[in-house]
């Protein structure tokens, strides 16, 4: 006889996939503070082109492997109601963050070339304002989307959301606006 672990619990299914990213995007965060912190000072280059190909290719996957979990939330939802509200929001403030980042890209980009750089704390303030608001995004979505509302899944929505997944980690998808840039 075979047990069958809960989808939810699978430490290979969706949901830890999901959650594996989210503690990936904190560690962005704590990279690009890192990063901050250095500009009056010696820069780690190593650590900013890591940084840089993180922002350029993981936190865009993992912002979309969240928009698929969200669509299927929203899917169970009406129109208009707060599930569905705070699902757009969030993927508005993906978007948000995904814009910033090509301004934060640049500038890494610029300083590591030793361009002129009139102030190299504009560039650390540049860098605060987005781990910090990150985080904060990332704290009202375990609260508002990961938290509360969100029952268990079936097993028909973790076969679709694993689905997504796989379609994200598939050659370049088309969410990957930085990369391509």
């Amino acid at each position: 006889m075979t047990t069958r672990v809960p989808s939810q619990l699978d430490p290979n299914g969706p949901l830890a996939t999901l959650l594996r990213g989210r503690a990936e995007q904190r560690a962005i965060c704590d990279r690009l503070e890192l990063i901050a912190d250095q500009m009056c000072g010696p820069i780690d280059r190593r650590l900013c082109l890591s940084t840089l190909d993180q922002l350029a290719y993981e936190l865009p996957l993992y912002q979309a492997d969240e928009e698929a979990l969200f669509s299927i939330l929203g899917a169970r939802t009406k129109t208009g109601d707060v599930v569905s509200g705070c699902t757009d929001q969030a993927v508005r403030d993906h978007n948000h963050y995904q814009d910033n980042t090509l301004e934060i890209t640049d500038a890494i980009e610029a300083h590591l070339a030793n361009a002129k750089m009139a102030n190299p704390d504009v560039l650390g303030y540049m860098l605060r304002c987005t781990f910090e608001g990150l985080r904060q995004h990332m704290a009202w979505e375990d609260v508002t989307l990961l938290g509360p509302l969100l029952r268990p899944l079936t097993d028909e929505e973790i076969e679709q959301f694993q689905s997504h997944l796989a379609r994200n980690r598939s050659s370049r998808a088309p969410h990957f606006r930085i990369a391509d840039r």
